[in-house]
């Protein structure tokens, strides 16, 4: 790692950034940790802090997502903080994407590095006088090279963290998720700060040395809403995400609504979103079709209009394995949805709420009793609406987002203390988020024993016929 620091700071001298930056990209594959702590350590004794005054935003695409939601709406609130916005990403579906305000630049950058990414965001960043990043793909191979770039030019870096640090384990737990795990943990010790969206994180980021700060996703709608009546609301469940059944899990949804058709047929069910794993679109029609659901189930796929869809709805149901703020229910909360879903409970909405029943992870049998419940009781439907739409209100008062990242940006918000209590609430989480990592992982052993097996016998059979 001598070496490193030695060509970072030849670099810093003669303004060769890019070619630093690119020539590690072998060394980062092979020693991510090792990279990160030794360039962190040089940042840290290099600071090159600028008043914020021009923001460039990134993400790889403005559609299809929570995320991208976030964004759409931080764009709006940074010009109304008096700021010059230019938004950055990898791809362009205008007729896809969220709203992006007129007086936001915008502009392309390559997916790769060997395609001129890190050139293109120099140029960028120089020629739009760029003083600072906000990089929301935190879970991008690339937030590393973009960041490096950005602090070595000066520039303040924030990383906004929309993933919880373990969600890598709901893939697969091997010695590669841990390392990629360890390598994320440290990351943000190269940003000027971080934006996390619960408590426990901030605790935890804060006690490894990172000016971490909690700040809320803001709210998609600003204007106070005209909540639909419970007697006017269809007796409909509505589930909405991107289908990637790793984390969204739509498989357990597809089965509660099954259960809740077989247990009362004047239920209907909704499944809004873009397919993420494929052919699951073609999965979830073979689904309804084979259980004779066609009049029962919908899958209606990439949506715009999601408020005229919760309006005439009365319960969301949730099946993710893991969120770290969830928009969908926010959204479902303030237009007074009872929510039903598996354990979340990092989550800052579920904190004494009592819009929400919580039933543990894949139980879809209780999950579609409670939703039952709620649907046959008028008079609870009405008290969880209430306290759906007042938690909100009480939250966001609570927490100004706009406020908090005005702080953000001047520097202005104090260095709060670690609350151990948070730092418990971390642990745990981590706990029970490897407990599913191992419960996935044995499963899909089983599985993959099972192929195996079959594909053994019916090799000895063919064989058998040919005679072999």
């Amino acid at each position: 790692m001598e070496k490193v620091k030695s060509d970072f700071l030849t670099a810093i001298q003669k303004g060769q950034e890019v070619p630093f930056v690119r020539s590690l990209e072998k060394l980062y594959k092979k020693n991510k940790g090792g990279v990160i702590e030794c360039l962190a350590e040089l940042l840290q004794n290099n600071p090159q802090k600028r008043k914020a005054k021009k923001i460039a935003v990134f993400y790889p695409r403005l559609f299809d997502g929570g995320v991208e939601r976030v964004i759409s709406r931080q764009l709006h609130m940074l010009l109304e903080l008096g700021y010059e916005v230019l938004l950055i990403n990898e791809k362009a579906e205008p007729k896809l994407e969220y709203l992006i305000p007129l007086d936001v630049k915008r502009a392309l950058i390559p997916r790769k590095l060997s395609a001129g990414r890190l050139e293109k965001l120099q140029e960028l960043f120089i020629n739009n006088r760029i003083d600072t990043l906000i990089h929301h793909a935190s879970s991008s191979q690339f937030q590393f090279f973009d960041t490096l770039l950005a602090r070595m030019l000066g520039l303040n870096v924030i990383g906004c963290k929309h993933e919880v640090l373990e969600w890598k384990l709901l893939q697969s737990l091997s010695l590669k998720t841990l390392n990629f795990i360890r390598s994320e943990a440290i990351l943000p010790r190269i940003f000027t700060s971080l934006v996390v969206l619960n408590k426990m994180e901030e605790a935890y980021y804060r006690a490894l040395g990172v000016k971490a700060l909690f700040i809320p996703n803001p709210l998609t709608w600003e204007q106070k809403i005209d909540i639909t009546p419970v007697e006017k609301r269809e007796r409909k469940v509505i589930w909405i995400g991107r289908l990637d059944n790793r984390v969204k899990d739509y498989r357990s949804a597809l089965e509660i609504m099954k259960l809740l058709v077989d247990m009362d047929p004047t239920i209907s069910c909704l499944i809004v979103g873009p397919e993420g794993d494929r052919g699951a679109g073609e999965e979830i029609n073979n689904f309804i079709e084979d259980n004779r659901l066609s009049h029962s189930v919908t899958w209606l796929g990439r949506r715009q209009d999601i408020d005229v869809l919760l309006e005439k709805s009365s319960v969301l149901l949730i099946t993710s394995k893991v969120e770290s703020f969830s928009m969908v229910l926010l959204e479902g909360m303030q237009r007074g949805l009872p929510t039903v879903l598996f354990n979340l409970e990092n989550l800052e909405l579920l904190q004494n709420n009592k819009s929400i029943i919580g039933v543990s992870n894949r139980d879809t049998k209780n999950a579609a009793e409670a939703i039952k419940i709620i649907l046959d009781d008028a008079k609870l439907q009405e008290e969880m609406a209430k306290e759906a739409v007042d938690f909100v209100a009480d939250f966001y008062n609570q927490y100004d987002v706009k406020r908090l990242w005005s702080y953000l940006l001047k520097e202005e918000f104090e260095d709060k203390k670690i609350e151990l209590k948070q730092l418990a609430r971390f642990v745990k989480y981590q706990q029970d988020l490897m407990q599913m990592s191992i419960t996935s992982t044995e499963e899909r052993g089983r599985i993959s024993n099972f192929f195996g097996k079959m594909n053994l016998k019916i090799r000895r059979a063919l064989n058998i016929i040919a005679g072999k």
